[in-house]
């Protein structure tokens, strides 16, 4: 084997676990600044290492995903006490559809980073591939590291961190909303 070839996939490696972690980061933050206000220092840090840095990056998305859709969506389990608008049901088939392109990105980031971590590779010439040791005999589960993939992987990482916040940000408006409406009743 060439060590360069090596060298340059365990730096490939790198860089998509690296991104990789920069997500779940991401998807750290949104979830405890959810549970537990900025201001509260202390507070946020505890949650955090006894809640969040125990969960895998699965999990996390989860918690994610069900904290968007209970926020986002009007028919959601916050608002189920009457029926939807037709203007308020066009807007949870926006938002639905932008939720799967997220989580879509995430959860793409997310096979290459366990591909990574997980998968034997190897060289078939020039090409450096990833194979679980079941597939030996079913080369479908193979995996081609490409300039491609790689730079596919970088688009819906950044797409992902971006939108994350985004929607944070329209969750954060959500919740003033609901906490409006409360005290109005």
């Amino acid at each position: 084997m060439n060590m360069s070839k090596f060298n340059d996939f365990e730096s490939i490696c790198g860089k998509i676990l690296n991104g990789s972690l920069s997500l779940e980061n991401c998807l750290e933050f949104v979830i405890s600044n959810f549970f537990v206000n900025y201001s509260e220092y202390e507070k946020k840090s505890l949650f955090n290492d006894l809640m969040i840095t125990e969960l895998n990056f699965c999990k996390k998305k989860e918690i994610f995903k069900s904290i968007c859709n209970n926020f986002l969506l009007n028919k959601s389990l916050l608002y189920n006490i009457k029926e939807l608008s037709k203007t308020e049901k066009l807007e949870d088939s926006k938002v639905k559809k932008e939720l799967k392109e997220v989580f879509d990105a995430i959860e793409y980031v997310l096979s290459i980073r366990n591909a990574i971590a997980h998968k034997e590779r190897y060289f078939d010439g020039y090409m450096i591939k990833l194979q679980s040791k079941k597939s030996i005999k079913n080369k479908k589960d193979e995996i081609e590291i490409t300039p491609f993939l790689i730079k596919n992987f970088e688009n819906k990482r950044l797409f992902a961190v971006n939108k994350i916040h985004e929607l944070f940000n329209k969750i954060e408006e959500k919740e003033k909303e609901i906490k409006k409406k409360i005290t109005e009743w």
